[in-house]
């Protein structure tokens, strides 16, 4: 994990404290045991030596947006935090990723809802390049949470309480990051159980991308998630099994349609006229691609075009890519032979 030197004020609990709010969870997800992050030391007061008003002459610092955010100045925090990151983090004395966090909470407080979820984005492409993955999944937690919450409010799916969770107010985020949690767990569990979703590409693919949420918010939430790890541990071969046979399948298909399309075969092209009467004019060609084989073809081309996007969601999602990345890297290869296997296909000329 990535450490925070430049400032004191910002140090990874607090940066994590000062987005999340993140105070003990009102209901945990059943059978599921939820640690709640550690309360963060609180920003100074606006009483605290602030100005009335942030001039471009105000020198900018870390420690001015994070008074000025928790004195709910959060415009003229974003200002501050603006004009920081404009500035080498060395020589402006802050942290980068922890700035963008907190401007992403004062867009939230500001009903910001594009800005904060572009924000969060940016800290989570970061952090994964930087394989920090506390930091990515406090950013992929909180960029979940404002997708399924539009007005703000999220309301939960399970549970007793259906109440609309306020996600501005900081308990109320601390509950409906919970919540989420909850939801997206009993998703999973449902999904791993129902034998049609596991038992296709399509549905791998929907049970890694809410695994990696899961994750993220277990992370976030500091929840107990090493069940779901025992039940998923099979999945990553599976899910390659999976992908090779449905590659198996397409390539089949292309090469039926190959050697239909190129057979040749006597057809009736004209008639001819003589003192006899009209006779029917035979010749001999291939039978060429008919309007459904090309777009099973392009439809082969369009799956194959996928492969690659599944793969790295099953290995974000599962883990552990060392141990996947070798037969993965195949199941890539296994496709793009089968997208050239139908593109040859789909252009050859058949009126030869």
């Amino acid at each position: 994990m990535r450490k925070y030197t430049h400032t004191a004020i910002y140090s990874p609990s607090l940066a994590l404290g000062i987005l999340l709010a993140l105070a003990p969870a009102k209901e945990a997800p059943a059978g599921v045991t939820v640690t709640p992050v550690t309360t963060a030391p609180a920003a100074p007061a606006s009483g605290s030596g602030l100005p009335d008003k942030i001039l471009p002459s105000t020198p900018a610092s870390s420690d001015l947006a994070a008074q000025l955010a928790a004195a709910g100045r959060y415009n003229e925090a974003i200002q501050v935090i603006s004009r920081l990151l404009q500035m080498d983090p060395v020589r402006g004395q802050y942290d980068r990723q922890a700035m963008m966090l907190l401007r992403a909470d004062c867009q939230i407080h500001l009903k910001q809802m594009t800005s904060a979820i572009e924000t969060l984005e940016s800290v989570r492409a970061v952090a994964q390049k930087a394989a920090d993955r506390d930091e990515e999944a406090t950013a992929t937690a909180l960029k979940a949470l404002l997708q399924a919450s539009p007005t703000f409010h999220y309301i939960p799916s399970t549970g007793p309480s259906k109440v609309p969770l306020d996600i501005i107010d900081p308990a109320g985020r601390n509950a409906a990051l919970n919540a989420l949690y909850s939801d997206q767990l009993a998703q999973l569990q449902a999904k791993l159980a129902d034998g049609k979703t596991s038992g296709s590409v399509k549905g791998m693919l929907e049970i890694a991308r809410t695994a990696h949420l899961v994750r993220a918010l277990a992370t976030a939430t500091h929840s107990d998630i090493h069940k779901i790890d025992d039940s998923l541990k099979k999945l990553p071969e599976l899910a390659a099994q999976r992908i090779r046979d449905a590659i198996e399948d397409w390539d089949k298909a292309a090469r039926s349609i190959s050697s239909r399309a190129g057979r040749f075969e006597r057809r009736q092209t004209g008639v001819r006229l003589d003192s006899f009467g009209t006779h029917p004019v035979y010749t001999d060609g291939r039978v060429g691609l008919s309007a459904q084989d090309a777009t099973d073809l392009q439809n082969i081309q369009s799956a194959c075009d996928q492969v690659p996007e599944v793969v790295a969601d099953l290995v974000s999602a599962f883990g552990n890519p060392e141990a996947y990345n070798g037969r993965m890297m195949r199941v890539e290869a296994r496709a793009a032979d089968c997208k050239r296997r139908a593109s040859d296909v789909l252009k050859t000329d058949y009126s030869r």
